[in-house]
């Protein structure tokens, strides 16, 4: 079940956080960003949190996506896909016009699956992450220049994506 993050479930999110993506953010860094932002983050759950995603606000128009993972033993089930999904969703409901994020250069199944949803590369920005590596900065366009909505009710470019209800359907269900 995908659903939105809690207070109860910042220890699983800062552990998930840590484990998964290398970066300077201490867990006092992630709470803080979670009691600003806690509108854009969701927790995905199984018979635990299994993942999550965390959406912050850049400007009026724009949405970053500050970080995503899901714990190893349920990578490839569809949970992040399921994951960007709910968190496109809120920043279209709240009019945003574009979501930004980076993502290392070597984590090539994180860059496909952001290929897939529609973000394209914009730049790299060298040395970004702690140990040196360069990080690729990506851009979703949600909407055109008059405002009107680019993608659909999913976050897929113009019609709804039958595999992210299959998976909120499995767990759900679970």
């Amino acid at each position: 079940m995908i659903r939105p993050a809690t207070d109860d479930d910042l220890p699983s999110i800062v552990y998930i956080w840590k484990d998964n993506i290398e970066t300077n953010n201490t867990s006092n860094d992630i709470v803080f960003a979670f009691r600003r932002f806690r509108k854009y983050w969701f927790v995905s759950e199984s018979d635990r949190i299994a993942g999550f995603v965390a959406g912050t606000v850049k400007s009026s128009t724009r949405g970053h996506i500050s970080g995503i993972a899901v714990l190893e033993e349920y990578q490839g089930c569809g949970m992040g896909n399921g994951l960007l999904s709910m968190l496109e969703n809120a920043f279209i409901s709240d009019g945003f016009k574009n979501i930004t994020l980076e993502v290392r250069m070597n984590n090539m199944d994180a860059r496909k699956l952001y290929e897939r949803r529609g973000f394209e590369q914009t730049h790299v920005v060298k040395g970004y992450y702690p140990d040196g590596e360069a990080a690729m900065n990506y851009e979703k366009v949600l909407r055109d220049i008059k405002g009107n909505l680019l993608v659909g009710s999913l976050g897929v470019r113009g019609f709804k994506n039958a595999a992210f209800e299959d998976v909120v359907r499995y767990f759900q269900d679970k």
